[in-house]
């Protein structure tokens, strides 16, 4: 839907360049703020040591000045590599496989309706599975990778902590 003489120029690269590094910056700024990720974490141990032996106490206030819950990993990690799926140049099959087990979590990530995401993931997945591409697949694909993005910055990740297993001290 993009003519050859955009697609393949210098121009057009840039503008691709340029979108992709600034929604990361974006990203850093507004979604990926280590501090409230912290925080979060840092209520998720004090939570648990209150609830817990003295114990646990002391380790959860050695530990809380530097820990970042599992689900602003993920979140971070997923979002960065669909950040780059949606501004690449070309977008091949293969690059599918980079991403598409990460699409539940981004779009429940999203303020859209339950149907809405779900029919972003089957877009996505309707969209890659036609070979060769035509200009309506390709369209459709970018508009749902666009709304995926805009979805991102206008919901929140995720509040749902991944629990972290417990290591228990085995006496022999």
């Amino acid at each position: 839907f993009i003519p050859e003489s955009l697609f393949v120029s210098k121009q057009w690269a840039l503008a691709l360049l340029l979108a992709h590094v600034t929604t990361l910056i974006l990203l850093v700024i507004f979604k990926w703020p280590a501090s409230s990720a912290l925080q979060q974490s840092n209520k998720q141990i004090s939570s648990s040591s209150s609830s817990s032996g003295g114990g646990q106490r002391k380790r959860a206030k050695s530990n809380n000045n530097n820990n970042l819950d599992a689900g602003h990993i993920v979140y971070v990690m997923f979002t960065s590599n669909f950040a780059g799926m949606a501004f690449s140049r070309s977008i091949h099959y293969q690059f599918y496989c980079w991403f598409f087990h990460t699409l539940p979590a981004l779009c429940w990530s999203t303020p859209y309706p339950s149907v809405g995401k779900v029919m972003i993931m089957a877009v996505i997945e309707m969209m890659f599975l036609i070979y060769p591409a035509k200009p309506i697949s390709s369209a459709l694909l970018i508009t749902a990778f666009m709304l995926l993005v805009l979805g991102l910055f206008t919901g929140s990740r995720p509040q749902q902590p991944i629990p972290l297993p417990e290591h228990k001290n085995k006496s022999k």
